[in-house]
């Protein structure tokens, strides 16, 4: 009975030990660092452009990659792409040259990988767009569709005499134009009629009901492109500090003591760079009131008042005793 408890008691041991084991294993991601990940590059028809692009083995294994290139359109409206069948190599993909068709990298080991662009004497003026892709190489048994590959985007400009047309769409809080507290977002929607993409810059300045500058935010400081014949939003927050999460009036009262503004206010939004005729500019009004906290002093004033009729109660009956002793 005894050896019957004792193997009893290996087999549980054993079986907690592997649960234990498998709780702290980590799954092992493929990782593949590549610099600079975005190329933007103007070239001449007739004329070959070559970039050097750095590709990093960060896993502890021997990797082999190999590549593949496929163009690119915008999607919705905040700089996202969406990536064409790789069948349709006409244009960009088909002046891209890489000097070897896969490449193996060490655990850790850099390699500087040049590609080149040749751009054909015919080449239309205007903006061309692919990426190219590295792909690990597929292991036995593994899904094609579930291999993570890295891409380097290309924004290939052909110089000539293109078409710069850029048009301030919307500029707006990003909901009412009235707030409890900050942040208040806003919203900057630019349409590029044109026939290259273009990355406008500008500034949103706020001042309060005294015409005095409170805030200062730059539009587009990551310098995002607009692609031909698409708009693109720009969010910009006006923003003091962090936001305490959860609900209720407690939690509003500390986010409002947090990102306190108060009173009506006004943003200022001027647009500049390639694509405008002109600087653009527009204005929009908004005002911040902190109720919560206006209930706050409220609730305090109340709550103090009668400590001070009687604390006044109190010292004019102790006048009265000083001048009047025998009372």
């Amino acid at each position: 009975m005894s050896r019957i408890v004792h193997r009893v008691s290996r087999i549980i041991g054993g079986l907690s030990f592997l649960l234990v084991s498998c709780l702290f294993i980590v799954p092992h991601a493929s990782a593949l660092t590549v610099h600079p990940a975005i190329q933007d590059i103007e070239i001449d028809p007739g004329q070959t452009e070559t970039r050097t692009v750095t590709l990093e083995n960060d896993e502890a294994t021997v990797q082999t990659y190999v590549f593949s290139i496929q163009k690119f359109v915008p999607k919705g409206e905040f700089g996202q792409q969406q990536f064409l069948d790789s069948s349709d190599m006409s244009g960009l993909p088909e002046w891209m040259y890489v000097d070897r068709s896969e490449v193996t990298l060490a655990p850790g080991q850099a390699l500087s990988l040049p590609i080149t662009i040749r751009a054909p004497e015919d080449a239309n003026a205007g903006g061309y767009y692919a990426a190219l892709f590295l792909s690990r190489t597929q292991a036995a048994g593994e899904e094609l569709a579930m291999l993570p590959r890295v891409g380097i985007l290309f924004f290939v400009r052909v110089s000539g005499p293109a078409i710069e047309r850029l048009i301030l769409e919307d500029f707006a809080t990003d909901s009412d134009s009235s707030y409890a507290h900050l942040p208040v977002g806003f919203r900057v929607s630019i349409l590029n009629e044109g026939n290259v993409h273009l990355a406008p810059e500008g500034t949103i300045t706020v001042r309060n009901a005294f015409g005095s500058t409170v805030a200062k935010l730059r539009v587009n400081a990551e310098g995002g492109n607009i692609l031909p014949d698409s708009r693109r939003v720009y969010r910009v927050a006006w923003i003091k500090g962090p936001v305490p999460e959860g609900g209720g009036y407690w939690q509003g009262l500390l986010r409002e003591l947090s990102n306190f503004a108060f009173g009506p206010y006004r943003a200022t939004l001027e647009l500049r760079g390639d694509g405008f005729a002109q600087p653009m500019r527009s204005e929009i009004a908004f005002s911040v009131w902190p109720w919560r906290t206006f209930v706050a002093l409220v609730a305090l004033v109340f709550a103090f008042v009668p400590f001070f009729f009687l604390a006044k109660r109190l010292a004019i009956m102790s006048a009265t005793a000083k001048s009047d002793p025998l009372r």
